[in-house]
């Protein structure tokens, strides 16, 4: 992390993040859509291609495919959501900010990687209910 995206993550008010970061922040939507995807090869079989050989009917593959976009749209907004920055407003001295962050990180089992008086970099391990 340099400082240009530091300087980018401020004004964004958002986390920008690597791309292996990215793919695994948005990683369960692949799965929703390929569902749908699966659902939407076997609709082309029977609609353009005429090679369908199940029993079940264009209908029955769109009432079961379509509504996993649904969940894929919501984890995609989520996703989105949780990268925004948590801000606190709040009047503190340098030293009462920085006591008030080290309680915080030592709390919550934060690493810190950088820590100034403007803002803070910390990082978390994985916890399923963060």
């Amino acid at each position: 992390m340099n400082n240009n995206w530091i300087n980018i993550m401020v004004e964004t008010n958002r986390v920008k993040l690597t791309k292996e970061q990215y793919f695994w922040h948005y990683a369960i939507i692949p799965f929703f859509v390929f569902i749908t995807l699966l659902n939407l090869y076997s609709v082309f079989q029977i609609e353009i291609t005429h090679t369908y050989t199940g029993v079940r009917s264009t209908k029955e593959h769109l009432l079961v495919g379509l509504p996993w976009l649904i969940p894929a749209a919501l984890f995609g907004y989520i996703q989105y959501r949780r990268l925004r920055f948590k801000k606190f407003k709040v009047i503190l001295t340098s030293e009462e900010f920085k006591k008030a962050v080290e309680d915080a990180g030592n709390e919550m089992n934060w690493n810190f990687i950088r820590f100034n008086s403007k803002y803070v970099i910390a990082k978390t391990k994985f916890n399923w209910y963060s």
